[in-house]
């Protein structure tokens, strides 16, 4: 089995907009009402702002594509240095199988080679057990969630969410990379 990640394609996109409207995939999502193809591709693939660069990633398992990483860089303030910000979706045949933890760790490799990424976020909903354990087996930091983010964040689920953080040094020193 292996498993790759690489940017999200064209072909792609009826596989994980198939495995997103699944229902045990959707209870641990945002529902930002999306009913269609051609709105998922709007919301994930349009205009996400002038400061934001979309890293999107097909994840695979030998090939056939199982499932998404999601990724927006975003410029941090008013300095260059940017942060990834995720989300990730796996069709629900694949879970348990170590397959997001590796396809994540192939993921922030390539996000902390950049040196103008310095961090990455991830949000997750308080009960969403296997999310919460992939983020600690990453190494994740909890991080405090201000007052406005946390009432925007209810606004979408009302489900309390916690938030977690990951800086290149933290990675590296996870990883065991020297540099």
């Amino acid at each position: 089995m292996q498993v790759a990640v690489r940017p999200v394609e064209a072909r792609d996109h009826e596989a994980i907009f198939a495995i997103e409207r699944r229902p045990e995939v959707r209870e641990q999502q945002y529902d930002f009402g999306l009913k269609t193809l051609t709105q998922w591709q709007a919301r994930y693939f349009g205009y996400y702002g002038p400061t934001a660069i979309r890293r999107h990633r097909a994840v695979t398992v030998d090939e056939a594509t199982v499932g998404i990483i999601y990724c927006w860089s975003v410029r941090i303030s008013f300095s260059s240095k940017r942060r990834g910000v995720y989300g990730w979706n796996l069709h629900p045949d694949f879970w348990g199988r170590g397959i997001m933890r590796q396809a994540l760790t192939l993921e922030l490799d390539s996000l902390f080679d950049e040196p103008h990424n310095v961090s990455a976020v991830a949000d997750c909903f308080h009960d969403n057990a296997r999310c919460l354990r992939l983020l600690d087996r990453l190494s994740f930091m909890p991080q405090w969630i201000g007052p406005l983010d946390r009432l925007h964040l209810l606004s979408l689920s009302r489900r309390h969410v916690k938030r977690f953080r990951m800086t290149r040094q933290h990675w590296r020193q996870h990883r065991g990379i020297a540099r």
